[in-house]
């Protein structure tokens, strides 16, 4: 997806500014913001706090494969537009628990969630 704005989901459904993140910022949420587990509006997740004071929630949501939903409340899974670069049958994504968060790549038919960020 990284790169052909055309696939892109986000851009689709919410327009011209918005966009699935990249590897490289979820990198960044990674490596210059602090992550505390919380809950919000009843759902359980991080609240990612960047050193300007911004923050966004992250949702616990889970995943779903094939028919199974798992992980609800428990883990986190969230997209990245950056396929591997060996095999682009799999993509880059975000995943977390209560303990860590941690980036994976992973085949890109497993129903996880996209939180999109404005240019």
């Amino acid at each position: 997806i990284s790169g052909n704005r055309s696939h892109d989901v986000a851009r689709k459904k919410w327009g011209a500014t918005w966009r699935i993140p990249t590897v490289d910022n979820f990198e960044e949420l990674d490596s210059l913001c602090v992550w505390t587990w919380g809950m919000r509006n009843g759902t359980d997740g991080y609240i990612v706090t960047a050193a300007n004071g911004n923050r966004i929630f992250l949702p616990a949501a889970g995943a779903c494969v094939k028919d199974s939903v798992y992980g609800v409340r428990e883990e986190g899974y969230y997209w990245s537009a950056t396929p591997n670069a060996i095999d682009t049958n799999l993509s880059y994504f975000l995943f977390f628990n209560r303990s860590y968060a941690i980036i994976y790549d992973y085949f890109r038919v497993v129903g996880i969630t996209v939180r999109p960020v404005t240019e």
